[in-house]
């Protein structure tokens, strides 16, 4: 395996700062903003609308408490594990 040279700190600095730039430039699309915890509310049950067990066919039960975007927190129950994962899945995308 052939190595790589040595990177100078003023190229990873460069490339740290070019990388930052880009992210805090580029405008976010409008349907990644999340303004308040209703709006989180609202966009987690919309990503929760269609997922149901494929063995039980029971939907996630899901439970918001905090009122603030810096403490709100997320409780879901399933029927089983299998739901929990799938739920969990559809959250992150």
């Amino acid at each position: 395996m052939k190595r790589q040279p040595p990177v100078s700190i003023e190229r990873l600095l460069f490339e740290t700062f070019l990388c930052y730039s880009v992210a805090v430039l580029t405008p976010a699309p409008p349907f990644a903003a999340v303004n308040s915890v209703e709006d989180f509310k609202l966009r987690t049950r919309e990503k929760l609308k269609d997922v149901t067990c494929p063995v039980h066919r029971q939907p996630p039960r899901i439970r918001f408490e905090g009122s603030t975007l810096h403490d709100v927190r997320l409780s879901l129950s399933s029927c089983c594990e299998r739901l929990a994962v799938i739920a969990n899945k559809a959250i992150a995308s």
